[in-house]
């Protein structure tokens, strides 16, 4: 399999030093067995972890054995650093695992925070799958993680960077849950291409099928050498780009909408390209019904969700997929106010 011969953008390169493995998770595993083995048997080991998290975040901690204590996200999805270290107040966390979410790269405040417990002997591990392509670095982190999946079209990769090593052995890959998510790849691909329904149904099932593979108990593996060479094709700057720009004029388009709450000075706080694009729902699940008839998916990614929903503004899309959305919105938003106000005749 060759690159495009007209591709001439800039590639993604995983800087010298950088682990890759298939899953994110198997790294945030590995970091976690390290910690619990320093830990030792003289107590569990403790982990700090955002109430705005995914299972693929908490599981590598749980099969770890460590105790999982949440500390609180404000509603601005910024740190609430007062309680948060109240509960490390309480826990004395030996681990810590930080998401700058969708472009916000972490605030002063936040910063302070991180590097208090990194002083007092907390891992602190930033998990940069929300802003991948930031180049901000601080010396109070103790490892980086990523999924690099979750950001191009590849079917596996994600990266660790820390001051040694997680796993100096070589590993295998993923053979079997590589190849079936690349056949869901396949489909998505061909779905984008012919917009025929029946292809989408039947890439969300192969992926859902390659996701279950994928979430047996950890293991971990390397970055497939297909996803390596895939990787190596994708422009890193265009695709950053144009998740600035969906994102922005999404943001300005959604505003004022009824029922729709955007994060509040997102815009302000956004210095880097995000994942998502993040909104507050306040009857969510209605809204997600809708949006989807239109074939428009709007997905609940954290647990617990508190009404947040996600916008994919990625570089398949462009201004005009925006203006659509945001149409959707306007019209759907419109139509639920009037059937709550006709039920309540």
């Amino acid at each position: 399999m060759q690159c495009p011969d007209e591709f001439h953008g800039s590639p993604v390169v995983v800087p010298v030093g950088t682990e890759t493995f298939s899953l994110c998770r198997e790294a945030l595993w590995l970091i976690a067995r390290k910690i619990c083995e320093r830990v030792g048997e003289r107590r569990r080991c403790v982990a700090m972890l955002p109430s705005y998290t995914c299972d693929t975040v908490l599981s590598p901690f749980e099969q770890a054995g460590c105790l999982i204590e949440r500390y609180p996200i404000r509603r601005d999805l910024a740190i609430d650093v007062e309680n948060a270290l109240s509960v490390y107040g309480e826990c004395h966390a030996d681990i810590i695992v930080v998401h700058p979410y969708y472009g916000m790269e972490l605030q002063p405040p936040e910063q302070e925070f991180l590097r208090r417990l990194h002083d007092g002997g907390c891992t602190v591990v930033a998990d940069m799958t929300q802003c991948l392509l930031s180049e901000s670095r601080h010396d109070f982190v103790d490892y980086y993680v990523g999924s690099l999946r979750k950001w191009f079209p590849i079917p596996d990769g994600a990266f660790a960077l820390g001051s040694e090593p997680l796993h100096p052995y070589p590993m295998p890959e993923n053979a079997v849950a590589v190849a079936m998510q690349y056949d869901a790849m396949q489909c998505r691909r061909q779905y984008f291409d012919t917009g025929e329904g029946e292809l989408k149904r039947l890439s969300v099932q192969k992926s859902h099928e390659a996701e279950q593979a994928m979430s047996a108990p950890i293991t971990p593996h390397r970055m497939s050498d297909l996803s390596r060479h895939l990787l190596s094709c994708q422009d890193a700057a265009a695709a950053g780009e144009a998740r600035l720009t969906n994102y922005r004029h999404l943001y300005t388009r959604l505003g004022g909408i009824p029922g729709i709450e955007l994060i509040e000075g997102a815009l302000s706080r956004l210095t880097t390209p995000p994942l998502y694009f993040p909104f507050y729902a306040d009857d969510m699940h209605t809204l997600q019904r809708a949006l989807a008839a239109q074939g428009i998916y709007a997905r609940n990614i954290w647990q617990p969700s508190d009404g947040i929903l996600t916008i994919a503004i990625d570089q398949r899309y462009d201004i005009a997929d925006m203006d659509r959305v945001a149409g959707e919105f306007t019209v759907l938003r419109a139509k639920l106010s009037g059937e709550r106000t006709r039920n309540f005749r």
